[in-house]
């Protein structure tokens, strides 16, 4: 029998439901820069400018979803940006070793994963009478130091060509066309840090002397960003080829590490090279060639950026905006994103050629109804388009009224409750110049027995939204944009807080705990 004594046991009554983490937005846009397909939190305009355009502004020409995302970061400061792009790539230079004949080259070729680039180590001997694929890297039976990649596929010839040793040459050779891709003394591998023709504007040089590096085996990587005239010198690197090499403060400066903190760009190692070869010196800046765009985004690759954003434990999120991109099909997958994670509501807008028609009111209320034709209150239907001032190009245009919906919703929850209704003189006033159609009263209630929410213009009284309704089609208080508000706050928070009960005793201690928490 144990002496008597005193056992501490702590039981912690103070459990409870955690509050609210604050809203945040997420849109997909079909950017020129930034990570594709990779959500990125945004947390201001001036970080969306640099992260996902070119030379941080909007120029004409740009997909008009970068104003939904202006809109919103002007009442907000947490937006998940997911960029969309169909086959845009990389462009990039290599650097050959320092005791190399050749110069430093530009890419001959438009690179997809330079992260997995093998600078020749996966091309095989050539061979006659064989069929090759477009990217089929391969070597001369006798080596003459390069590697060639096809660019059109078909069979090669019964006769070995005469490879060319100027890189981006090429030669027939049957059906098959080869051009010299690169040289087996390429040491480093440059390329912007994400895909798109804005690599093109990107050169470095590479300064190698001693007495200006003043670090034993390391190099110095300078960045500069061309704009129309200016060149401008933007970052520049210590670097090694070592792996694990530091500098005298003990900053890792292995090449591939250091310039991950590039806003521009990445370098690959070839580590078939010995590590202590350094890079040519290059004096005249070498820019980055082949960088592409791809073809137009659609509504395919639109989803598949969207979707980035569908797993709640990876992105906390209260707002989906479609940034104008008024298609059924990805309208419909941003509402099915909603409906699935349950802590979310996705903002919607008419598409801009139903509110131009001559009908606009039929096209309108035809688009809601029998085009997207949804039954949900994990969506609203905002019209029409609002005219604002474009800042960077001196203009006026019309914008999709998601961004603005949107960030009125994030204003309102900052200043009272989310579940407090975003529209209305005191939450749904909007800080823009006009509308794409000034409706009539008639007008208003056709749209909002539709389930569409309009956007008022009274003269004296400004621009605001004028209505709040989900598009569930059903009479119900979840036809309402603030019951759906509510919800998705309550609702997670409770599933949150009872999943640390999970596996405790089903027993009355148990569930006055819950039942005193909730």
């Amino acid at each position: 029998m144990a002496a008597p004594r005193v056992t501490i046991r702590e039981w912690d009554l103070s459990t409870r439901v955690p509050s609210f983490p604050g809203l945040y937005g997420g849109i997909a846009i079909p950017a020129k820069k930034g990570p594709v397909n990779k959500p990125y939190l945004v947390t201001s305009e001036t970080q969306l400018l640099k992260t996902f355009t070119p030379n941080e502004r909007v120029e004409v020409g740009y997909d008009l979803s970068y104003y939904s995302a202006l809109a919103f970061l002007q009442k907000s400061n947490k937006l998940w940006v997911v960029r969309a792009a169909k086959g845009a790539k990389y462009g990039g230079v290599f650097l050959v070793k320092s005791d190399s004949a050749l110069d430093n080259y530009q890419t001959p070729i438009s690179l997809v994963a330079p992260e997995d680039y093998m600078f020749g180590a996966d091309a095989t001997t050539w061979a006659a009478s064989t069929s090759y694929e477009v990217g089929a890297r391969v070597v001369p039976t006798t080596s003459n130091g390069f590697y060639y990649e096809c660019i059109t596929a078909g069979t090669s010839s019964d006769t070995e060509p005469t490879w060319p040793t100027t890189i981006g040459d090429t030669v027939t050779d049957g059906d098959v066309t080869w051009v010299c891709a690169g040289s087996f003394d390429a040491c480093l591998l440059v390329t912007g840090c994400n895909e798109g023709a804005w690599n093109n504007d990107i050169g470095v040089k590479i300064i190698t002397d001693p007495d200006v590096v003043k670090e034993e085996g390391a190099f110095i990587v300078e960045v500069y960003k061309k704009d129309g005239a200016v060149v401008e010198l933007v970052e520049s690197f210590l670097c090694s080829r070592v792996p694990g090499a530091k500098d005298g403060y003990g900053r890792n400066i292995y090449v591939e590490d250091a310039t991950e903190a590039s806003n521009y760009i990445r370098i690959w190692d070839n580590t078939a090279i010995d590590s202590s070869i350094l890079p040519k010196a290059q004096d005249e800046i070498l820019y980055l060639a082949r960088g592409d765009d791809g073809d137009a985004v659609t509504s395919a690759e639109m989803i598949q950026a969207i979707d980035k954003l569908s797993n709640p434990d990876e992105t906390p999120l209260t707002v989906l905006m479609d940034g104008g991109w008024a298609f059924p099909e990805y309208q419909m997958e941003l509402y099915k994103i909603a409906e699935n994670r349950k802590d979310c509501v996705a903002i919607l807008s008419t598409p801009y050629s139903a509110e131009s028609s001559s009908d606009y009111v039929t096209q309108i209320t035809n688009y809601r109804k029998v085009d997207l034709n949804a039954d949900t209150s994990y969506a609203a239907l905002f019209t029409p388009h609002v005219k604002v001032y474009d800042k960077f190009n001196d203009r006026f245009l019309y914008v999709a009224p998601d961004g603005y919906a949107a960030a009125a919703i994030s204003e309102t929850a900052a200043n009272y409750e989310i579940w407090f209704a975003p529209a209305g003189p005191r939450r749904g006033v909007l800080e823009v110049l006009d509308v794409r159609r000034r409706f009539t009263e008639g007008e208003m209630d056709l749209l909002y027995d539709s389930g569409i929410n309009p956007i008022r213009f009274k003269p004296g009284k400004g621009i605001a939204i004028w209505g709040q309704k989900t598009l569930l089609a059903r009479p119900s208080s979840l036809d309402r944009l603030n019951v759906r508000l509510l919800l998705i706050v309550i609702e997670p928070a409770i599933k949150e807080a009872l999943e640390d009960f999970l596996f405790e005793f089903n027993d009355a201690p148990t569930r006055a705990l819950i039942t005193a928490m909730i």
